[in-house]
């Protein structure tokens, strides 16, 4: 049965704790939890605190070989900072040690450092530190529409192998992937192969001014895109959207390497996305049969209003300008 020594219990266990190199327990000293103002002087927590001081534990102190750290505290009592693992002691982060003085710089530098991004959310701060192409091609999808973006690209063209750099405007989406604007001309950007002919390797989208989008649908049976064409105003951006019954054996469908048109014609159907006047040369005097196209007209802030009346198609002047003196 342990003895009770209180006289001299106090200055017993502390000669015990510096031999043994145990952390000595320090309850007066200022902590950010102040547990010794909290509780009440006759609190059951002061009595057991006291009863431990006067307890003899020679037997358990001896029983450490008086080498290395505590591998408890020298009393029960709570600190006021402790990362507490389950599992094995030697996991266990206490106060003081060297562990704690690594970590609490690391954790501040990481707070400085990731303070700029505290204004994003979540998802926006992983894609600026990660540069993610799915990251930014799954947030133009929730908020295409709204604003322009354009894309901080790093990719690898799959035709050349050439690695490209760009700023480039997002134009749509296609086959998981997204339509950008590179040298003047469209080109898909994702992972596929059979999809898409530039491979990312880093993509970080850029949010720019609001977007208008105004659309109208035309239809297209008996008129032609040459007609279409000449009725948009060329100086606006503007995209063109569906397809056309065209029936001609002047036109033949011709493959191509490239895996991302924004006109395709096969079967006699010719599918517009996201496609412009200058992808449309081969097709322009061609009648269709049935069909519809969605016109998108892309507006910036402060541009004027967008006025679209089809009309009635003019006649095309197919006379050479050669024999016109002879009629």
């Amino acid at each position: 049965m342990p003895s009770i020594i209180r006289e001299e219990g106090p200055t017993y266990l502390m000669s015990l704790a510096m031999s043994n190199q145990f952390i000595p327990i320090e309850r007066d000293k200022p902590v950010v939890i102040p547990v010794q103002e909290w509780l009440a002087e006759d609190h059951l927590a002061r009595f057991i605190v006291e009863i431990v001081e006067s307890l003899d534990v020679t037997p358990l102190e001896a029983a450490y070989g008086g080498g290395g750290s505590a591998p408890y505290p020298a009393k029960c009592w709570p600190s006021a900072i402790r990362v507490v693992a389950p599992g094995r002691r030697a996991w266990r982060l206490e106060v003081g040690s060297k562990a704690e003085m690594i970590l609490l710089p690391v954790l501040i530098v990481a707070t400085v450092g990731l303070y700029p991004l505290s204004h994003l959310g979540f998802r926006d701060s992983l894609q600026v530190l990660l540069a993610n192409f799915d990251i930014a091609r799954d947030d133009f999808i929730h908020q295409a529409g709204t604003h322009w973006y354009a894309v901080d690209l790093t990719a690898t063209d799959s035709l050349t192998l050439q690695r490209i750099r760009c700023r480039c405007p997002v134009v749509g989406v296609w086959q998981r992937g997204l339509i950008v604007l590179y040298e003047g001309q469209l080109r898909a950007v994702g992972q596929s192969p059979v999809s898409h002919d530039l491979y990312p390797v880093t993509a970080r989208l850029l949010e720019g001014p609001p977007l208008t989008v105004v659309a109208h649908k035309v239809d297209m049976r008996g008129r032609t895109l040459r007609w279409l064409l000449s009725r948009l105003d060329q100086s606006r951006t503007y995209f063109l959207l569906g397809e056309l019954d065209i029936k001609s054996d002047k036109v033949r469908p011709v493959a191509d390497i490239a895996l991302y048109k924004p006109a395709v014609y096969r079967g006699n159907v010719l599918t517009l996305h996201y496609a412009r006047a200058g992808e449309l040369t081969p097709w322009l005097n061609l009648v269709a049969a049935q069909g519809e196209i969605h016109v998108q007209f892309w507006l910036k802030p402060g541009d004027p209003a967008v006025a679209f009346t089809p009309g009635e198609e003019r006649p095309v002047e197919r006379i050479p300008e050669q024999l016109k003196p002879f009629l």
